[in-house]
């Protein structure tokens, strides 16, 4: 009996943090509100997790995670800036209607 009541507080903090866990695995709004729009770990629509699944399947595909400054890029990589402020080259923009 004493070694039943020694590990209750044990159980007890494994079954909060089950239930804690449940609960948040279950929130509909942690799936939408969990990662910026344009991340390669949003699976929503303004999410690029479908682009950077089939990279990393095709080849190697990495997320820069520091400034591009300092991290370390292999001399042939490719980067893909895309997002609502992204720099365009002048050859890709768009002609400005009317002038």
């Amino acid at each position: 009996m004493r070694r039943w009541l020694d590990r209750l507080p044990w159980w007890g903090a494994i079954a909060f943090f089950a239930l804690a866990l449940y609960t948040l695995g279950r929130d509909p709004r942690i799936a939408r509100s969990a990662f910026q729009p344009f991340s390669a770990f949003n699976e929503q629509d303004a999410g690029l997790s479908l682009a950077y699944r089939y990279l990393s399947k095709t080849g190697s595909a990495a997320v820069v995670s520091r400034p591009v400054e300092r991290s370390f890029l292999e001399p042939d990589a490719v980067l893909f800036r895309i997002g609502p402020d992204s720099p365009v080259p002048p050859g890709l923009r768009k002609p400005k209607k009317g002038g």
